[in-house]
């Protein structure tokens, strides 16, 4: 995409870049490059001679084309101080922000996930035209800083896991089959009354699900690896148990298992917090065979796409994820939400209680609903040079683990950040 580049855009970005690196998974980056070409690019915010710049997988002539790239088609400033390149923006910081907001509206490819963007969105989120360099990356800076010192005095594994996450910026992609089928239990059971019942944090944990229904599908401390067809067949035998315990005939397929709960009663959701288990198999039996259809025929496409769509258009993003929700029973925009980003869409935050908490605190102008939440997470994120997953991760854990140091934290700096969050709170339209 070297046509038309909005050059002082480019500059702008890169300049952010410089202040908070992290790294390069998968998918576009900012400048709109990708594999090879995307891990130059984050080798240059850092500096790397020719011999670590040949290790992205090009050749020297192709590396050395790549530069002359960057130079001539997106008006970057490239350093070659002893053999060592890099972006030569030494206080990487932007004077101005560009005038052309980076999320317009783009036509949407075709593909295999299409159905997703086929409904009316919302307008693109305009960026602000002028920034307070460094008042939130100091701040989400500071706030890591407190959840490292937390882990050097909590022996939490889960707080180990998680601080590793944000401390790297590595989330890699899930894209085999039972790497997306193990997340989608996961999310399922992420609700807060089902999370507690079972007590699954992670894949090597789903075991916990056999004691809950009498069943021995899985292995203590070992990470399933089946397919679609094997977990379709586990929720049956989980739903048909509950059906036994109601006096039920048995069914054969996920579609008769749903109605068969509905008429057992085991659907009323005015007392649904009290059964976890029955939640558990009406979300799987519904949100299965979606995944199978619009996910597992091909990850890697899907997954494209959604990066895509959620690096430019975070509001369209959130619409997409109610859009692929929508059939899955207690399974809404926040849990498939978490579903995304867990499969490695790391522009994808679960707007939950954690963020609004986070928000409340702060006396705004007008409420916002989670659609303008997940916005703000997003142009939080990019005020902070990092992706809206580590951004996210951070208030998460923070607030899990450190929530007092946290908060006063946010009090310390109050003012500087409410100003920058009020300023980016203007730029979201009123209908999110």
């Amino acid at each position: 995409m070297s046509a038309n580049r909005d050059r002082k855009r480019d500059e702008f970005e890169t300049r952010g870049k410089l202040k908070s690196p992290g790294i390069y998974v998968s998918g576009k980056n900012w400048l709109d490059h990708s594999e090879a070409c995307a891990r130059v690019d984050q080798m240059l915010l850092t500096g790397a001679d020719m011999a670590k710049l040949l290790t992205s997988g090009r050749k020297a002539s192709a590396v050395r084309s790549h530069l002359g790239h960057l130079q001539r088609d997106h008006g970057l400033a490239i350093a070659n101080k002893g053999g060592v390149y890099r972006f030569d923006y030494p206080d990487g910081v932007a004077s101005d922000a560009p005038a052309r907001p980076r999320v317009e509206p783009s036509a949407q490819r075709p593909g295999p996930t299409a159905p997703l963007a086929d409904k009316p969105v919302a307008a693109p989120v305009p960026v602000p035209k002028t920034v307070a360099p460094g008042v939130v990356a100091t701040l989400f800076a500071d706030a890591e800083r407190l959840i490292g010192a937390e882990v050097a005095r909590n022996a939490s594994e889960d707080l180990r896991r998680q601080f590793e996450i944000i401390r790297t910026r590595r989330f890699e992609r899930v894209t085999d089959e039972p790497g997306i089928l193990n997340n989608l239990i996961i999310q399922a059971s992420s609700y807060s009354v089902v999370r507690k019942h079972f007590g699954a944090l992670y894949p090597d944990e789903i075991w916990k699900f056999d004691r809950e229904y009498g069943t021995y599908f899985f292995e203590a401390g070992k990470v399933p690896a089946y397919g679609y067809g094997d977990w379709e067949r586990i929720v049956l035998a989980w739903g048909n148990g509950l059906l036994g315990e109601a006096g039920e005939a048995p069914v054969s397929d996920l579609p008769a298992l749903v109605q068969a709960l509905r008429r057992a009663r085991e659907a009323d959701w005015s007392s649904f917090s009290k059964r976890p288990r029955s939640r558990i198999i009406l979300s799987l039996a519904t949100a299965l065979p979606k995944v199978r259809r619009e996910v597992l025929a091909n990850p890697t496409a899907f997954l494209d796409r959604l990066d895509e769509l959620s690096r430019r258009h975070p509001g369209r993003a959130y619409e997409a994820a109610d859009r692929f929700a929508d059939g899955i029973l207690q399974m809404g925009n926040p849990l498939v939400c978490n579903f995304f980003k867990e499969l490695g869409l790391l522009y994808y935050v679960k707007v939950d209680v954690h963020v609004g908490d986070f928000i409340d605190e702060l006396a705004l102008k007008r409420d916002l609903g989670p659609k303008q939440q997940f916005i703000l997470s997003w142009l939080l994120a990019r005020e902070a040079g990092m992706a809206p997953f580590f951004l996210d991760k951070i208030l998460y854990v923070g607030g899990k683990y450190c929530k007092p140091a946290l908060k006063t934290l946010f009090q310390s700096r109050r003012s500087a950040y409410e100003r920058e969050v009020r300023r980016l709170i203007e730029e979201i339209p009123a209908n999110g």
